[in-house]
């Protein structure tokens, strides 16, 4: 969430979750407080105020949790905070024999509201144990422009239950003939976490990043990106659609791997230009499959396949390790983009190691014959000039 006003309440208080039983028991409560724009304990007998104070317009990821320690992230600064750990003291507050079901926005308390709080909601997830009981995400509903939460988890829409009315931001996705086209601005970051399903394409927009970070999406169409960055969440199983499926990139996208070797169940497009990206852990496995142009990952060791007609690029790549384990087909013409680079090379083509140094080369084109699965070459720069070591019946063209 982020706050639209974190001062100015009456009493100082306003709540962005929570429930508490009659009596201000705060022992039976779970919530998530401010009080005079300072976060408070929460899921505690105490509730004192944090030192840590909210600011307006920050988006914040907060957990609340019955036992264990909870906090918030800063998404603008990446910082994690602790507010406190739960004494196991909170339970299902209730008026009468009645459960107090948990507002968002807002207290329940007593049977009513209290404690309002001012603030956009970009989604709230409710665990009960390890279970996944509410997946809300703020939608506007097709059928009559009704705003509210939709739950990816237990189904259903639920509109606003207040006494006021839900004002929609900019509109994160469009669909429009078997495509959903998610825009994400420039310098933001956006979370896919629904389930996409069918013969839908999904379509990356904008200059942002769009983090996949829900696994086993069945959606089929493929996955386009037309600008800025498709990240794939950690460690998780198909988070792009079916395996198998596409994912292409124009000259201004890119795929951040995240670390994630599961990420090798997809066929990268890539147009001139658009890169490849890993900025979680190296991916010590696996073979990613490319069609198109490819710049390596920053990080981690990996193998890639390109197909007949692909372009290498190193003319950008910043790694600080040789790419290496690199095939392609038999008999095919496979573009090496040196410019500007001194790292090693290796291609193998059917088994056979291709070795190349190379500066300020534009474009090296090799062309190799089916015999080449049999043997190998070294390709070298040196001040003289450009020198070349091979086996007879290897073809080697330099434009």
């Amino acid at each position: 969430m982020a706050f639209t006003k974190v001062t100015g309440y009456g009493g100082g208080y306003c709540v962005f979750y929570g429930a508490r039983a009659p009596n201000n028991d705060r022992r039976t409560q779970l919530g998530g407080w401010l009080h005079n724009g300072r976060f408070m304990e929460a899921c505690d007998d105490s509730a004192s105020d944090t030192s840590l104070s909210a600011e307006a317009g920050t988006i914040y990821d907060v957990e609340l949790a019955k036992t264990g320690s909870y906090g918030l992230s800063n998404l603008t600064t990446g910082v994690y905070t602790t507010l406190g750990s739960g004494n196991g003291y909170a339970t299902s507050p209730y008026q009468g024999n009645t459960p107090q079901t948990d507002y968002i926005f807002a207290l329940h308390q007593d049977g009513g509201t209290a404690w309002y709080c001012s603030m956009r909601c970009y989604g709230c997830k409710i665990w009960n144990g390890t279970a996944l009981v509410r997946d809300f995400v703020p939608v506007r509903r097709k059928e009559d422009g009704a705003l509210g939460m939709l739950d990816c988890a237990g189904g259903g829409f639920y509109p606003n239950n207040g006494s006021g009315t839900f004002t929609a931001g900019a509109d994160l996705a469009t669909a429009a003939g078997g495509e959903l086209r998610v825009a994400v601005a420039a310098g933001s970051t956006a979370t896919c976490n629904v389930a996409l399903t069918g013969a839908l394409k999904l379509v990356k927009e904008g200059g942002g990043t769009l983090v996949m970070s829900k696994e086993y999406l069945n959606y089929m169409g493929g996955t386009e990106i037309a600008d800025g960055v498709l990240k794939s969440g950690a460690g998780l199983a198909r988070p792009c659609g079916m395996a198998g499926t596409a994912i292409s990139a124009a000259a201004a996208g890119s795929v951040d791997f995240n670390g994630n070797a599961n990420m090798q169940a997809y066929i990268y497009d890539f147009a001139e230009g658009a890169k490849a990206l890993n900025t979680g852990a190296g991916i010590s496995g696996g073979t990613f499959s490319f069609l198109g142009a490819y710049t390596p990952v920053a990080t981690g060791a990996y193998e890639c396949t390109l197909s007949a007609g692909s372009t290498l690029c190193l003319a950008d790549w910043n790694g600080d390790w040789p790419v290496a384990n690199v095939s392609f087909p038999a008999g095919s013409a496979v573009r090496v983009n040196l410019a500007g680079r001194r790292d090693r090379l290796a291609l193998a083509n059917e088994g056979t190691l291709l070795l190349a140094w190379g500066e300020a080369l534009d474009d090296v084109t090799f062309t190799l014959d089916d015999d080449t699965a049999r043997r190998g070459f070294i390709i070298r720069t040196e001040e003289t000039g450009l020198r070349f070591f091979y086996a007879g019946g290897t073809a080697i063209i330099v434009r």
